[in-house]
């Protein structure tokens, strides 16, 4: 017990110091460092839900050691069990949704932290060979998604914050919550999504047959603006379904608005509160 707290107390100080690590040596770390710190200490107040941390293999040790959540990967090791280095990979090479979650889920991930991607999508296209890369080569040196890589799961939250690339839809199963970079690098940007179980959301009086399009703006805590924008097509009855994974306000550090529903036709504000989305509940508007 003695040599317990001895290292401890040796192991305190170095919180803020890892909390601005690596922006000389290794500008990438700091971002990393500084979200699993404010996501631990809102776990710690009882603002964020506990549950596993997926971050960059690299980056396990960072993140575990400054949210206090125990990460699906580390340099050091499987912290979850057997072959989560092959789950790890399975997310980020995961084309749709339904695939990227039932991953997630199996493992109890709640939070995705991800950063600049190329080298861990070439790690995990190494251990999971099959399909085409998700890497190139960029002229004149260096590497760059491919076309395929830009569709994936992955690349849709961290180069569109969820959004739509090409025919890959929108993402509604995870939110925004914090986001961070290096001074002067915007480039180097690290972002943390919470896994959500969304507003259920029944929309009636569309036109029949008409695209609907749900849209948030999103306001993020580097001063950065955003959206997210989902769509349905109406039923000959006008009705449509919808998940959304934002709440009105807060949403970790990001501030999002009410939800402005469209069919092209009529458009409705509809604000969805943090236990709608958390829990799943079912959310009603009518465009009529």
């Amino acid at each position: 017990p003695a040599a317990l707290v001895a290292l401890l107390a040796c192991a305190a100080p170095t919180v803020p110091y890892l909390a601005g690590l690596g922006d000389e040596q290794d500008p990438g770390a700091a971002p990393v460092a500084r979200l699993s710190a404010r996501l631990g200490a809102a776990v710690g107040q009882g603002r964020a839900q506990p549950g596993v941390i997926l971050a960059s293999w690299c980056r396990g040790h960072h993140a575990r050691f400054l949210s206090g959540l125990p990460a699906l990967v580390t340099p050091f090791g499987p912290v979850p069990g057997a072959d989560a280095m092959a789950d790890w990979a399975s997310f980020l090479l995961a084309p749709g949704q339904d695939r990227a979650e039932a991953v997630l889920e199996a493992r109890g991930v709640r939070w995705v932290l991800l950063e600049p991607l190329l080298l861990d999508l070439l790690l995990a296209h190494r251990l999971q060979p099959a399909g085409p890369s998700p890497v190139s080569p960029r002229p004149g040196g260096g590497l760059r998604p491919s076309p395929e890589g830009l569709r994936l799961v992955s690349s849709r939250l961290l180069w569109r914050d969820g959004n739509a690339a090409g025919a890959a839809p929108a993402l509604d199963g995870f939110r925004l919550v914090d986001e961070d970079f290096p001074a002067g690098r915007p480039d180097l940007a690290a972002k943390l999504f919470e896994r959500v179980t969304g507003a259920r959301l029944a929309v009636t009086g569309a036109a029949p047959g008409a695209r609907l399009v749900a849209t948030a703006a999103l306001t993020l805590p580097t001063g950065r603006r955003s959206s997210l924008a989902l769509e349905a097509l109406a039923d000959a009855a006008g009705r449509a379904r919808l998940r959304l994974p934002y709440a009105l306000g807060r949403n970790g550090r990001v501030e999002a608005g009410p939800w402005l529903v469209s069919d092209g036709r009529a458009s409705r504000p509809l604000s969805v509160p943090e236990a709608a989305v958390l829990g799943g509940a079912p959310v009603a508007l009518d465009l009529r």
